[in-house]
């Protein structure tokens, strides 16, 4: 289903035309799920405020949780995302390396990047940083980035088409 002012959204890009019209296709679906969701806590208040008011106050901290969560995985996502391609290099290389039967390879250098780098530096940057979770972000990030490199460096060398299996 199409709103009036989302119909041609398919034909025409939205960096062209009017700005505004850019922004309320954009915008639409979002404003609609937001509306959506306090209208379901609304609701949920109503109901549950019926089961007194111990109910009512553990549905209203579990949504006070649930949007703490909802910032901590934003954070992660932000800070991590941007380095997934390095995760990807190393998860199909590493696959390539297992399926050519150099799977001790692929051990050592997720072995050094997580046991090596990452926890070592997780721990450190969780005590160190004035914002530990971002200090462990930050460790996870590192060590992908290593462990993809390692993998493809190691990748590179041929070695593993020498490989037994």
């Amino acid at each position: 289903m199409r709103l009036p002012f989302m119909r041609s959204a398919d034909h025409d890009l939205l960096t062209q035309g009017p700005l505004v019209r850019a922004l309320a296709v954009l915008s639409a679906p979002m404003l609609v799920s937001a509306l959506l969701q306090n209208l379901q806590s609304v609701i949920d208040l109503f109901w549950v405020g019926r089961l007194g008011p111990q109910a009512l106050a553990a549905v209203a901290l579990s949504s006070t949780i649930l949007m703490v969560l909802f910032a901590i995985g934003g954070q992660y996502l932000r800070t991590v995302s941007p380095f997934y391609v390095f995760a990807a290099l190393g998860i199909v290389l590493g696959r390539a390396l297992n399926g050519a039967g150099d799977s001790l390879a692929r051990m050592v250098c997720t072995v050094l990047s997580l046991w090596g780098v990452q926890v070592p530096l997780a721990v450190h940057f969780a005590a160190t940083r004035k914002d530990p979770t971002l200090g462990i972000w930050w460790a996870i990030v590192l060590a992908t980035v290593l462990h993809g490199a390692l993998i493809a460096m190691w990748f590179e060398t041929g070695r593993w088409k020498r490989a037994r299996v």
